[in-house]
């Protein structure tokens, strides 16, 4: 992620996460406990709109925090791709700070990459810290509020059938396809494709509907209907 400044004379900063880490990060935002590194693939919808709050709250706040007189204001440009992005002349120096997240299942290294010009040639000069800064004490408060305003689309599976193409091409109305779904099983219903009850079908006031039975096992649970 680029990130950059109020001053031009900054140039442009690069924050390298690696995507698992980034999905556990987000994954606890939103009230998981992760038991592992999450697999590599793009954020949903739902966490996309929550990486910006994450970068803020995680990284650019403690940040402007640490950072000596005069405040330092810092903003982060999410979504764009590092390759379109990380394409230095040779010949530029830049600072490389390595970080390591550690966690009761592994631990994973981040990067901040920062150009030697404006106010980071300063960085020679400033004495180390051993106190960490503190984040603000309502973020959790902030994170919640946030979640709970957010729009979310729940999927219901009715069930899933396998066929030819032969097959396909010669179904016409009045054809029955039989689901590998039992009538006597609840129906998964999902949150951004991924499941997160067993709900029975219904009616109610003359709309379809689904009464929820319970809770899948977690996020890595599949569904075989």
């Amino acid at each position: 992620y680029a990130v950059s400044t109020s001053a031009v004379g900054d140039g442009q900063l690069w924050l390298l996460i690696p995507r698992p880490l980034l999905l556990a990060l987000l994954a606890g935002l939103i009230g998981e406990t992760p038991q592992q590194w999450p697999q590599d693939r793009e954020p949903t919808d739902l966490e996309a709109a929550l990486i910006d709050y994450l970068l803020r709250e995680l990284f650019l706040c403690p940040l402007e925090q640490a950072w000596p007189e005069p405040p330092l204001h810092l903003t982060a440009t999410p979504g764009r791709p590092v390759r379109t992005l990380g394409q230095r002349p040779p010949a530029e120096l830049a600072y490389r700070f390595t970080l390591s997240a550690i966690t009761p299942w592994g631990e994973q290294s981040f990067w901040l990459c920062i150009p030697r010009q404006g106010r980071w040639e300063q960085l020679g000069l400033i004495p180390t810290s051993t106190q960490p800064a503190e984040l603000p004490a309502a973020w959790r408060t902030q994170v919640e509020n946030l979640v709970q305003t957010l729009p979310v689309e729940v999927t219901v599976l009715l069930g899933e059938v396998d066929t030819t193409m032969r097959r396909l091409a010669q179904l016409k109305v009045g054809d029955v396809l039989i689901l590998r779904q039992s009538v006597r099983q609840p129906l998964l219903a999902q949150v951004d494709g991924i499941p997160r009850f067993r709900v029975w079908p219904g009616t109610h006031g003359g709309r379809t509907a689904v009464l929820i039975e319970g809770l899948t096992p977690g996020p890595s649970c599949t569904s075989t209907s």
